[in-house]
């Protein structure tokens, strides 16, 4: 059975420390974007796991064309399963973001090389993911101290260290990257060009 179909790619935050970790996230989009003086409108961004949109809708907000991907369609929502082919054309996105998101699916290797496939040429991906160290922090806060949801970490397939998030990454075809961590070690990102 595919467990996607249980759940969305990504969730939508409830409690306040969910949603401080969302914050966290989007910040490092903000600054990527900052930093690269993406500001023009037909900067195409599109945002995997997207949810109800929460992160498209800020990014539509400040003038990108933005749109999300999830198993359920919406406003700036396309349908479909992150675990597949996407039904994107290669070489047709400025910009991908994919928070909290990979460590969800059943195929993340397809999914990045996906997200290759569709960036256009120096084309960025904005990646974050929990560490390997996280794991044992987010069932405590979640499983025992209820703090955040339970479902979202129960769900999680996959925690990488760097180490296997490069070589992650390189299979996908990316060679330009640049892979840090935040939150005192718990989280990954990844900022890479195709």
């Amino acid at each position: 059975m595919d467990i996607t179909k249980k759940r969305n790619h990504s969730f939508n935050p409830n409690s306040i420390v969910d949603k401080v970790l969302v914050g966290f996230r989007c910040r490092r989009v903000f600054n990527v974007l900052k930093k690269n003086k993406y500001i023009h409108s037909q900067t195409k961004i599109t945002d995997m796991g997207a949810g109800k949109g929460l992160l498209v809708q800020k990014l539509r907000a400040m003038g990108y064309d933005a749109f999300g991907i999830d198993l359920e369609s919406g406003n700036n929502i396309i349908s479909a399963n992150l675990n597949h082919t996407l039904p994107l054309e290669s070489n047709s996105i400025d910009l991908v973001t994919s928070l909290a998101n990979i460590e969800h699916l059943e195929n993340p290797d397809i999914n990045l090389a996906e997200i290759y496939r569709i960036l256009k040429p120096n084309g960025q991906l904005i990646l974050t993911t929990p560490s390997l160290a996280a794991k044992p922090i987010l069932e405590l806060i979640a499983y025992k101290l209820k703090i955040i949801d339970e479902a979202e970490i129960r769900d999680h397939k996959f925690y990488y260290t760097q180490k296997t998030l490069t070589q992650a990454v390189i299979k996908a075809g990316f060679k330009d990257f640049v892979i840090s961590t935040f939150q005192l070690g718990l989280n990954l990102c990844v900022v890479a060009r195709k």
